[in-house]
Formats: C-alpha cells, structure tokens, sequence
C-alpha cells in the first residue's frame, strides 16, 4: 500500500522569545522520523514522506494522487487546535487517513471537555476547575493539593517537577496566570489522586479493545504514590513501563478505557490515562488520540507482550484504518 506520512520534526520548529524548553516536546525527532518510516517499510508498505500541514496543502492534489492512504502523525506547530489542522486538510480533500477526526482530535485535546465527557457515562474522574487567567474564577470543586497544567497540551507540556502541585486556591491562582502568560490558552486546575499512573493503549477496529494495560514506571520501579511524570521525564524519556500491581482490577480498568473511547468518539486507535489509588480505584486523568507509538511507548510494550513486532504495531494501525475506509477485506489479526 501507498502510504503518505504527515507529521512534524523538532529540526524544523522555530522556537519563539518565552518558548519553554518542551515547545517542541510533540515532535519527532530525527531517530523517532527513521524508526517510524523504517518500521512502515518493514511492514512492506510505500512509504511517502508528506511533513507538516503546509507541505501537505502544497500538493495536495499530488498526495491524493499518490496516496491510498495517509498515516497522520501531524500534531502541528502552535495554537491548542493544532492537532486538528491537517486532518481537517485531508477530510476536505477527501483523502483517506489513519486516526480520529478533527473534532474528535480538538475534543481530547481539551482536557477539561473531555473530563466533562467521561464523567457523564459514569467515569470516576478527579474534580477540577478551569482558569482563563487573571480572573476571579471559582475553586471550590478542587480538592487540595492540586494539579495545574495548560487544558490542551500533551507530553506532559506545562507540567514542572516541583512546580505543577498546588496546596492552596491562591497558589493555583499564581501557577495558573504563569501558564496562561506562557501556554496562551486556559489552565486546568485538577485536584491531585495519589496513586500510579496507567496507560491504557486501544484499538477501534471497529469497535475499541484495549491492547494492554501498562504502569509508569521509574527508574523500572512503582515510583511513589505522590510522583507525576513531568515534562522533563517525557522529554528525556525517562520512564518505562512494568505490569499492573495484583491489587488492580484488570478488567474493570479495560472495561472503564472501553466506555471512555466510546463516549469520545476514537476512531482507529488511542490511548486514555488512568491513575490508581492504593485501594485500587481508578480515576481517568485524560485521553489522546495521538499517542506515542515509537518503541519507547506503552503501545508498542502492549503489543510486544502480545508477540508482535514494532513494524507489525504499526502495520496492524494501518490496516484497521483501510478496513475502515474500505481499502481492503481482511484487517491484521
């Protein structure tokens, strides 16, 4: 099959006065660009390098020509409706892609919105207020200490070690102006659950499975109940993976992913971000339709514990999206 790749590098971000050191923490780096091209290539596939959204609008008519289908890794440059951009090119073009729309895409990215979502088909999700900055906004749903983070950054953006846990409505009120002056968009205010951390990475083929349930781990070990993956940690990745604790609830944690990718909508495949208590309650934290796929990621883990290779992974997103757009009979099983 002819595949187009969309997506974005760090060597071609432009990094701006009071850009943060992990503007460009999204973005593919250039082992990240070879082991994704190399790994759909080793699945047999043509692979057709696209780039950003402004490469794609430049021959359009030369992609839709060229391509049976686009693996869109796009997360664009700058704004919170970024990762909506080049989807939207494509569905206006009418040429086929890997992924979830562009609304779908915007809703998730909205981390308060999609709390809103899950909370409303039951999903235990920590209370949380959303601050525009310098406003008088009200608190008193958050319970103490806090999280405060931009509403619509992935990769942990925004999230400092030491700085990003709030004891205080004042304090939250303080963190949050710093991020609204840094990130320009609203700030998310979530009380903090401890806890692990557990990704939950789904395929929608056509209905959501979850692939597997990972935790976070440190240093390959169950970090404390009171960490937080900061973007430090992401940026550097400094961080793995191990097997749920016994005490979790296996299939009540995939049961709780399954209903929250409903809710919102994924298509093809995500991820959504649990954090366990000690006494095994899950809370959701929020969800991604573009999550990390390289071999440092809980996809690519869940799948290994399955047998499958990294271009086996990559190969198995690409078919679910042609079975869905009507490219092939028979999805990789």
């Amino acid at each position: 099959m002819r595949i187009g790749i969309t997506y974005e590098r760090k060597a071609d971000y432009s990094f701006a006065a009071g850009d943060s050191r992990d503007a460009d923490s999204e973005l593919l780096s250039a082992a990240e660009e070879q082991e994704l091209l190399g790994g759909l290539r080793d699945a047999g596939h043509e692979i057709i390098p696209i780039g950003d959204a402004h490469r794609l609008l430049d021959r359009i008519a030369y992609w839709r020509d060229s391509c049976d289908l686009v693996f869109n890794r796009s997360v664009g440059y700058r704004g919170a409706e970024r990762k909506g951009i080049v989807p939207a090119i494509l569905e206006a073009a009418g040429i086929p892609y890997v992924g979830s729309t562009p609304y779908v895409l915007s809703l998730t990215r909205n981390k308060y919105h999609t709390k809103l979502m899950v909370k409303d088909v039951g999903i235990l999700t920590p209370p949380a207020a959303l601050l525009f900055g310098g406003v008088d906004e009200r608190l008193e749903a958050v319970r103490y200490p806090a999280l405060v983070k931009p509403v619509a950054e992935s990769s942990s953006i925004g999230i400092e070690t030491g700085a990003s846990i709030v004891a205080t409505p004042d304090a939250a009120r303080k963190r949050a102006q710093i991020l609204y002056a840094r990130y320009g968009q609203p700030v998310l205010v979530e009380s903090f659950v401890e806890g692990i951390e557990i990704e939950a990475p789904i395929l929608v083929d056509p209905l959501p499975r979850v692939l597997g349930l990972m935790a976070i781990s440190i240093d390959g070990r169950l970090p404390e109940g009171t960490h937080y993956l900061a973007s430090d940690s992401v940026y550097d990745d400094n961080y793995g993976f191990l097997d749920l604790p016994a005490y979790i609830d296996r299939e009540r944690l995939a049961e709780m992913a399954i209903r929250c990718a409903r809710a919102l909508g994924i298509r093809d495949y995500g991820r959504l971000d649990f954090r366990v208590t000690a006494d095994g309650t899950p809370w959701f934290i929020e969800a991604s339709t573009h999550p990390h796929i390289q071999r440092h990621s809980s996809f690519f883990v869940a799948a290994q514990r399955q047998g499958m290779a990294y271009y086996e992974l990559l190969d198995m997103l690409v078919q679910v999206a042609a079975q869905r757009c009507g490219l092939v009979d028979v999805v990789f099983s």
